[in-house]
């Protein structure tokens, strides 16, 4: 080894390497995106399609919500069938009617 050589030389960059590694590499970054779980615009016209949550017994205000009051079926205007397990033992706040959706604002707070 010389005076002159380092020993990291043979994997150093040079300066305009380094500065088309960061443009690179921010050129990478900027193309994967943001994660969005919002419905987009284009979805929209696809929510009939969809499953979700819907009452389908008449059921006043204080009932505890059983499995047999609630289906997953479609259109998916309530809520998605994953929170079913949540919603199971919740206390009613309102009158809900058979055969609407089922939405959070039915439901007394924890």
């Amino acid at each position: 080894m010389t005076a002159t050589a380092a020993a990291d030389d043979s994997f150093s960059l040079q300066p305009d390497d380094l500065a088309a590694l960061c443009r690179d590499a921010r050129t990478a970054w900027t193309a994967l995106g943001k994660v969005e779980y919002a419905l987009k615009s284009s979805e929209q016209g696809n929510i009939q399609f969809r499953r979700s949550l819907y009452f389908v017994k008449d059921l006043r205000s204080g009932d505890v919500l059983t499995a047999d009051a609630v289906r997953s079926v479609r259109p998916g205007y309530g809520l998605p069938p994953k929170h079913l397990d949540e919603l199971l033992g919740k206390t009613l706040r309102c009158d809900v009617a058979a055969n609407t959706p089922v939405h959070w604002d039915a439901f007394q707070a924890a």
